[in-house]
């Protein structure tokens, strides 16, 4: 019967299994997070509707600038790193 090498009593090849899930799943969310969104899914994220994300929120300074093409397009990395800045402190 082979046993499972471990270090301190932790089951190394579990611990790695763990690890690179964690690192596979940070990498899914980076990818998904580095798309381009419409106005729409900009609201959604920042919980404003579309109106008041026109007229109040990209108009601000400082705002992630848009692609421009026809439609208005932001990275959704920037947006978020965006709104993270500018956050209230409940």
């Amino acid at each position: 019967m082979t046993s499972t090498p471990t270090l301190a009593g932790v089951d190394l090849q579990a611990a790695i299994l763990d690890r690179l899930d964690r690192l596979l799943a940070a990498q899914r969310r980076a990818q998904f997070s580095d798309r381009w969104i419409d106005l729409q899914e900009v609201a959604d994220f920042l919980g404003f509707s579309v109106a008041q994300t026109r007229q109040r929120i990209v108009t601000l300074p400082g705002f992630p600038s848009p692609l421009a093409t026809g439609h208005a397009r932001w990275l959704r990395s920037e947006v978020e790193a965006w709104a993270q800045q500018h956050r209230r402190a409940p």
